[in-house]
């Protein structure tokens, strides 16, 4: 009752104001400025970080913990405030004009605010001059020419989306670079997966350092004595004429003379003072390292790109690259190219985005098309060696805890790659992922991991239109709840898609097209763990799994320590298929578990050269330790 007397009284009092538009104004002025003055004490009293009236008298109030940045873009006679919480995500969002009254932090701004630092068509200088003073440089829609631009250490670059295009004048347009000290040797063999390392010099080295450890251990190599010049748990891989060192990222907790104590343990053995536990190098192309060798490292931290197009051209290889990057991001990105481009040699290559020696730094929502004029340029190149790289669009090299998620490629020879690099600055690459991510028209494979690599992972991903949908050539791989189908040929034939071909003077049944490939003889496990290829959906090849050698005599599978469990092959001339190159002729124990999974034969395929039949598991003379249960079967 009181309520509604309350009420009644109210509306009386708004009818009486109305007639008396005087009044009326008054009092609303007075309530605003009522309103003003809180929101103004809450502002002032540490809870608060952000004030804004526009010329209406609406006033907004952001709590500190939900702001991020704040972003100020003209927009003709207004402005356009774009307040970003700490999920990058646009809380807040306003349109004000010249006359509003604000209170914003110092650290964000617009490229259009520093337009008159271009240089002709060039924004590169602009956007150099914005990094410099703003923590954040927002970019509003339009098309923007850009020669190469370096993003310094904590800054943000962030477009309004898709319609916020970059136009690159050069091989690249952004880097984010650290750097790398020039190193010291340890003066004594470092325990295996310890914590200390004795060094020769520690003068350049405190508490708090961030460092690369790099091995004079060629990963490569399995020559000389087991036990003194390799371990054969860890070599990860046989490439000819490839130099991959083991190594890997930490930070000096504690100093104590020349004994420097770090926050984790070795991941990796064999770091040595000396080379003189190395084997003799078995033939030119390799490299070698002399010690065990420290180096201080000065991160790029905490960048992110973001929101933003940048639209291919014919001179631009490698758009974005991070190198000695920790914890940075690029998010939502997307190339489109209607030309292939080319590199410093004028040779076809592509890059879109390149992350090396870096750690903890992750690609999200990231995107690459080729329109159709370019992929079909790239589809028409001859399948040969010079050609089998040339466009790995998404590339993780030497780094550590680094990953896609959420991406896509249309159009390349790899889509997404986990690598090593092969030179003597190189370490593996150990930890990283590919999540959640999507490839189509890839000439070779669409999710890679090489050799030199240990223990990624490749999970959730859908692959199409590919020869081999996802390929390992790496240790210790976890393979997971992937769809991977193809529409190619059972009659494909180019380099790891031949069903036979000759190897060491015989013929070799190879297996075809394959959905999900182990290859090369050191994608296996390692001691007591094991790689895993699971609840995964195969459709369309030849070998919906596939183990098989390489083509060189060392890239053969002496030991297996392989899970193929839970997953569903469907319309493949064979479930699971083992094959040996020609060099490969001792009987071998592979231990290869394959149970729980679902194979259905395609229909009305005939037989390779009358010589094989389909099978739902291919098992070679002279392997065994391969187990098959608890698989169901259908057309075999």
């Amino acid at each position: 009752m009181r309520g509604k007397l309350l009420l009644d009284t109210f509306f009386i009092l708004l009818s009486q104001l109305y007639a008396n538009q005087q009044i009326m104004k008054i009092f609303f002025a007075l309530l605003l400025l009522l309103i003003w003055t809180v929101e103004m004490m809450a502002c002032g009293n540490g809870n608060f970080n952000l004030f804004l009236q526009n010329d209406k008298g609406i006033s907004y109030c952001i709590p500190t913990h939900e702001v991020d940045s704040v972003t100020v873009v003209r927009l003709g006679s207004k402005k356009m405030l774009r307040i970003y919480s700490p999920g990058d995500r646009g809380a807040y969002q306003a349109f004000i004009t010249s006359a509003d009254s604000m209170m914003i932090r110092q650290d964000s701004a617009s490229l259009l605010e520093y337009a008159a630092y271009k240089e002709g068509d060039d924004w590169a200088p602009a956007l150099e001059m914005a990094l410099m003073y703003h923590r954040v440089v927002y970019v509003p829609e339009g098309e923007y020419s850009c020669s190469q631009v370096n993003i310094p250490t904590g800054k943000t670059l962030r477009g309004s989306g898709e319609k916020t295009v970059f136009v690159p004048m050069s091989l690249g347009l952004f880097r984010v670079d650290g750097s790398k000290g020039k190193g010291t040797a340890v003066a004594e063999d470092v325990a295996d997966y310890s914590n200390l390392l004795e060094m020769t010099d520690v003068s350049d080295l405190n508490v708090g350092d961030e460092i690369m450890i790099q091995s004079q251990r060629n990963c490569m190599l399995k020559e000389g004595v087991e036990g003194i010049n390799y371990d054969a748990d860890w070599v990860l891989g046989r490439t000819a004429n490839t130099s991959v060192f083991y190594g890997e990222f930490d930070k000096i907790v504690s100093m104590n003379g020349q004994l420097i104590e770090t926050a984790g343990r070795r991941i990796f053995p064999s770091y040595f003072k000396d080379d003189s536990r190395e084997p003799e190098l078995p033939s030119d192309g390799y490299v070698a390292r002399q010690a065990t060798t420290v180096y201080k490292m000065a991160f790029a931290k905490n960048v992110l790109l973001t929101d933003f197009a940048i639209k291919g051209t014919s001179q631009c290889c490698r758009p974005i690259l991070l190198k000695y990057a920790d914890s940075c991001r690029v998010n939502n990105v997307h190339y489109t190219s209607s030309v292939l481009a080319c590199n410093e040699q004028s040779a076809y290559s592509l890059t879109v985005i390149r992350v090396m020696y870096s750690k903890n730094t992750v690609i999200s929502n990231c995107h690459s098309t080729l329109e159709e004029q370019a992929l079909r340029q790239l589809e028409s190149l001859e399948r040969n060696w010079d050609n089998f790289s040339c466009y790995n669009v998404f590339k993780i090299e030497s780094s550590h805890g680094c990953g896609f998620e959420d991406c896509s490629s249309d159009g390349a020879t790899h889509a997404f790659n986990i690598i090593k690099s092969n030179s003597k600055e190189s370490i593996c690459s150990a930890g990283c992922f590919i999540r959640r991510c999507s490839a189509s028209h890839n000439i070779w494979s669409g999710m890679n991991v090489t050799q030199g690599c240990w223990n990624n992972e490749v999970s959730g991903c859908t692959v199409t239109a590919s020869g081999q949908g996802i390929t390992s050539f790496a240790r210790l791989s976890v393979i997971a709840n992937n769809v991977v189908s193809t529409d190619m040929p059972f009659a494909t034939h180019y380099i790891y898609t031949h069903v036979s071909s000759q190897s060491n003077g015989r013929n070799v049944y190879w297996g075809g097209t394959a959905g999900i490939m182990l290859a090369e003889g050191y994608s296996g496990g390692q001691g007591e763990k094991r790689t895993l290829v699971a609840g995964n959906v195969v459709s369309g090849f030849y070998t919906g799994i596939s183990i098989r050698d390489g083509y060189e005599s060392k890239n053969t599978f002496e030991t297996g320590l392989i899970d193929i469990t839970g997953n569903a092959v469907d319309g493949c001339f064979n479930g699971v298929g083992i094959y040996r190159n020609g060099y490969n002729e001792s009987p071998v124990y592979l231990d290869v578990m394959i149970s729980g999974n679902r194979f259905v034969r395609a229909g009305n395929i005939a037989s390779y050269g009358n010589t094989y039949t389909p099978t739902p598991v291919f098992v070679p003379t002279g392997v065994t330790g391969v187990v098959s249960r608890d698989n169901i079967q259908e057309g075999f």
